[in-house]
C-alpha cells in the first residue's frame, strides 16, 4: 500500500451501508472516503465550516481516489499477468479466461471513473483556493 492508514473491519447495519454508498457516490468519493470524512467531520470543532475546511476535504478526497487508482492500476496488472500466463496452457477454461477478460475491462473502466473524478475534484480544490 501507499498509505500507512490502518485498517480494520467493521460490521455495519445493510441500511446504512446502502446509504454510504449512495453517498459516496452522489458525491463523487470512494466508500472509503466517504467513511472517512463523516467519521473525520464528527471531531471537528462546530465553529469551522464546510467552506473553511474545503481545501482539506478535497485534498483528502484525491488522495484516496489516487490511492483507488492505484489499487485499479495494480489489479489491472495481476489480471494481465494472470492472462499472459494461461493463454499458452490449455487446461485453462474458456470460462476463466472470460471472467479474468470481464473483471479486466470492468477494472479499465473503474479506473476511468476514479481519473474522471479526480479531474473534478483538481478542479474544484483550484477554485477553492481562489
Amino acid at each position: 500500500m501507499a498509505r500507512e492508514d490502518s485498517q480494520f473491519r467493521i460490521r455495519l447495519p445493510a441500511e446504512l451501508k446502502d446509504a454510504l454508498e449512495e453517498a459516496a457516490l452522489a458525491s463523487g468519493s470512494s466508500f472509503n472516503a466517504e467513511i472517512t470524512e463523516r467519521l473525520a467531520r464528527s471531531f471537528w470543532p462546530k465553529s469551522e465550516t464546510d467552506a473553511d475546511r474545503a481545501p482539506e476535504i478535497l485534498s483528502k478526497k484525491i488522495s484516496y481516489l489516487h490511492q483507488d487508482y492505484e489499487n485499479a492500476e495494480s489489479a489491472i496488472e495481476e489480471i494481465l499477468t494472470a492472462i499472459n500466463k494461461i493463454k499458452s496452457q490449455d487446461y485453462v477454461s474458456d470460462e476463466i479466461r472470460g471472467f479474468l477478460i470481464k473483471r479486466l475491462a470492468e477494472l479499465e473502466n473503474e479506473k476511468k471513473e476514479i481519473d474522471q473524478k479526480l479531474r473534478l475534484l483538481d478542479f474544484r480544490r483550484s477554485y477553492a483556493r481562489d
